[in-house]
């Protein structure tokens, strides 16, 4: 009950209608990533204070890293940070600033899951509960809603352990 939405964009795109419900609950901020620590009311009190953090900016290299270092300051336990156009090389600068940025730099933050779409960080302290999770529900999951979906792993070591999260092919098994 003490939670807000925060949505913040460079330009407004918000269709009142569709945010009236909660629209008590959120909080609008019309402003460029890069100005985001001057323009985010309390950022310095608000650090480890979010639970999701979504960030679909720029997708340039520099930019990325930056957003990233504000995602890691903002990002609370058991949070969990997506990326937008994680995978997609028309973006391959976004793929080497975040790789970049967990590896190996001093962040406690570590890829959790991909998929065709978009990739998921969370704490590393909380890899193996959303790991858990993920293995004991995702494709069930996935199943009621009619959709059929493999969930691979092919890294095991300390330092890469990501799920691939993805529609399965025709005549897989």
């Amino acid at each position: 009950p003490n939670e807000r939405l925060v949505l913040v964009d460079v330009r407004d795109h918000l269709d009142p209608a569709a945010i009236e419900p909660f629209k008590a609950k959120t909080d609008f901020i019309l402003s460029d990533s890069s100005e985001l620590r001057k323009t985010l009311p309390g950022y310095r009190d608000r650090h480890h204070a979010f639970r999701f953090i979504h960030i679909d900016a720029s997708h340039g290299y520099e930019e990325t890293f930056r957003e990233l270092k504000m995602a890691d300051e903002l990002l609370a336990p058991l949070g969990i940070h997506s990326l937008a156009a994680f995978p997609t090389l028309d973006y391959s600068q976004n793929i080497a600033a975040i790789f970049k940025y967990l590896y190996p730099a001093a962040s406690d933050l570590v890829m959790l899951l991909a998929t065709d779409e978009k990739g998921y960080l969370c704490r590393k302290g909380d890899f193996e509960r959303y790991a858990d999770l993920l293995l004991s529900r995702s494709i069930a999951e996935l199943r009621r809603r009619d959709i059929d979906a493999v969930l691979a792993r092919t890294a095991y070591g300390p330092e890469y352990k990501a799920f691939h999260l993805r529609g399965r092919v025709s005549g897989e098994t």
